[in-house]
């Protein structure tokens, strides 16, 4: 049973191993589910799972879109609903989803009944033969299958509600969210085999072109207001070609936003690019990592509304400059590459394709249907939830979330 990895491999780069649909596509069919999908769907196998916002767990035929089973945590939380926003984890028969009313559910893959309840809560990620469960507090792994504690953390509170990067020394990279008086952006390096916090990277460890100032100055830059300091974006942490890839901002007048690409192993800043020097921008979801090409989506904020304010950036790892710059309608989830194109999709519910070596549009299609960011649901969904995969791809097949379900495109 073959389960394609969080956006395409522990390293969450973006780069799929799927063929994608490069040539063209439209609608197939949609798999409805009755609520909206703002966590991401999980391919495995000839299964599709997707988890809605109502708390309902469904399983499709991947080809057909057939509904396989659905099964409900139940209505016991918030407003009445079991809330899920992020994206189920699945080891062997088993899918493991978070209930944002504060449960950890275990379902059969195969059948859709429920194995068992957790006792602790947190955003599911499987690592082997190791399950790993974050919450806003603390972290927690278990061993599988047995789900026996293997070690438990508060040394590394507040990650994003997503997976993390993983490499394959068993390394984590986790982003943390931005919450008033609890956690206030930064990257983890944690240990997972151990438990153990190794480095944590904070804004103030970040510098933008033309900030590097000589010793004399240095009393002066410590001096620096609150305007001037560096946030990391609410995206994941990306690790590829021997870098980990966010996105941050620095908030001043306007909004200064820059990619930068740290040393795994110090988390030192070694890499960096600005999308677009003196506009008012931001980037707000991960990056994707392919081919010694970083892909950016840069959102302009001083765009007219007729006017698109998403860009996407193919940037040469190299020489740190671009090798085209593509602009497209509203961004929705982070970019995704698939064979020989990178695909984007708009909250409007339009989905496109650009060739990863020229830029061309390779085509674009409406899907009818909206795409949501998590908080659409979450008050605090711009604080520890990414607006996440939007475009699944698979062979031959892109799966694309909305607030119908999830829609197939061939």
């Amino acid at each position: 049973m073959t389960v394609t990895p969080h956006f395409g491999n522990d390293g969450r780069s973006g780069a799929y191993r799927a063929s994608g649909v490069p040539d063209g596509a439209q609608v197939a069919w949609i798999a409805r589910t009755g609520a909206p999908v703002v966590a991401s769907p999980v391919l495995v196998g000839g299964t599709l799972v997707a988890a809605d916002v109502s708390g309902a767990v469904h399983a499709f035929d991947a080809r057909t879109g057939e509904v396989r089973w659905r099964r409900a945590l139940g209505e016991n939380g918030r407003d009445g609903l079991a809330e899920i926003l992020t994206a189920p984890a699945v080891w062997n028969s088993w899918i493991f989803v978070q209930y944002e009313i504060g449960e950890c559910a275990i379902f059969d893959l195969r059948t859709g009944e429920l194995v068992r309840k957790l006792d602790h809560d947190g955003c599911p990620t499987v690592i082997g033969d190791l399950l790993l469960l974050h919450t806003l507090e603390e972290v927690c792994a278990f061993r599988l299958p047995d789900l026996k504690p293997r070690w438990r953390t508060r040394e590394a509170p507040g990650w994003v509600q997503t997976s993390p990067a993983i490499s394959e020394a068993g390394i984590a990279y986790a982003a943390l969210g931005n919450e008033p008086h609890h956690t206030h952006t930064g990257v983890h390096v944690f240990d997972v085999n151990r438990g153990e916090l190794l480095t944590f990277v904070e804004g103030g460890d970040i510098t933008f072109p033309g900030d590097s100032l000589d010793e004399d100055e240095e009393d002066e830059e410590s001096s620096h207001d609150d305007e001037q300091v560096v946030y990391f974006a609410q995206a994941h942490a990306v690790l590829a070609e021997e870098r980990v890839w966010m996105p941050v901002y620095r908030e001043e007048e306007d909004w200064t936003a820059q990619i930068v690409g740290l040393d795994p192993q110090t988390g030192e800043q070694i890499w960096g690019y600005l999308p677009d020097p003196g506009r008012d921008n931001e980037v707000d979801s991960a990056v994707a990592v392919s081919d010694g090409t970083v892909y950016v989506v840069e959102i302009l904020r001083d765009t007219p509304p007729e006017q698109d304010s998403a860009r996407l950036h193919a940037v040469d790892i190299a020489t740190g400059r671009p090798r085209w710059i593509r602009s497209f309608g509203s961004c929705a989830g982070s970019p995704v590459v698939a064979g020989r194109a990178v695909y984007v999709a708009t909250l409007t519910g339009t989905v496109s394709a650009f060739d990863t070596v020229t830029g061309e549009q390779r085509w674009t299609a409406k899907i009818g249907e909206e795409i949501l960011h998590p908080c659409y649901v979450d008050d605090f969904g711009d604080q520890y939830h990414e607006h996440g995969l939007a475009v699944l791809p698979g062979d031959g097949v892109l799966y694309v979330r909305t607030s119908a379900g999830v829609v197939a495109m061939r």
